[in-house]
């Protein structure tokens, strides 16, 4: 399968794996297509992070993997 990264468009994994299909996470994303989320690795735990993990624990029906900030966050 594919890998959608949705993060700051000027966020080191843009970069560092081009293979990465970004998102950028300012905009609407759903999430009815993909079969899990991974959310934390490389995040941080600004104001920002902690609003995104809160929109996706209100609306994720599907797997949701947390590390690394995701569970910093919480």
């Amino acid at each position: 399968g594919y890998v959608h990264l949705a993060t700051e468009p000027n966020h080191f994994l843009t970069r560092r794996y081009p293979e990465f299909l970004i998102l950028d996470s300012h905009d609407k994303i759903s999430l009815k297509d993909f079969s899990s989320v991974g959310f934390g690795p490389g995040l941080g735990t600004s104001k920002f992070s902690l609003t995104l993990l809160k929109k996706l624990i209100r609306s994720q029906t599907k797997k949701v993997v947390l590390d690394a900030d995701g569970l910093n966050l919480l």
